[in-house]
């Protein structure tokens, strides 16, 4: 999040102003490099970028999973978003989870949106703003460790498995 996140240690700043140091950019503009040439979605399949950084979740017996990508822009992948749903969709009902979700991070706005392919059970759980079906705005969230799980925690505690 070029030293915006929550997650943003010491060693982080030095590391980035270090950086900057020997390439001649400063940490921002560095940052925004280094963004755009690890998270690119254009050319990449959809089940690639969704499994870049998959992690796995359980509460109680619900289990699903999140994915997160960076980017300076939501636009390359809501122009997609079928086909992210999509890869979503089969992923869930191929491991039986509750839901699959992609987290993509406007790095530029500290935004996020959330893609989500949930059963029919658990759909109505969510009432996050929709910005088109099946697509959230997750205003300030950027950290799925720090804030989407411990969201999604809580909208889960009630549910049943």
């Amino acid at each position: 999040m070029i030293l915006k996140s929550t997650t943003t240690t010491d060693a982080d700043r030095e590391a980035a102003e270090y950086l900057g140091a020997i390439t001649n950019l400063d940490p921002q503009a560095l940052g925004e490099e280094i963004i755009r040439a690890g998270s690119g979605v254009v050319g990449r399949a959809a089940d690639e970028v969704i499994k870049q950084d998959l992690k796995e979740y359980a509460e109680g017996k619900i289990s699903y999973s999140v994915s997160q990508i960076e980017v300076d822009n939501t636009r390359d992948v809501l122009n997609r978003k079928k086909e992210f749903l999509d890869i979503l969709e089969s992923t869930r009902a191929a491991t039986k989870r509750a839901f699959c979700a992609l987290l993509v991070t406007d790095i530029t706005k500290l935004d996020s949106i959330m893609l989500l392919a949930a059963d029919e059970k658990y759909q109505a759980l969510f009432t996050y703003p929709k910005q088109e079906e099946n697509v959230y705005y997750l205003k300030g969230v950027v950290s799925r460790k720090k804030q989407l799980i411990p969201m999604l925690t809580e909208l889960l505690a009630g549910a049943e498995g």
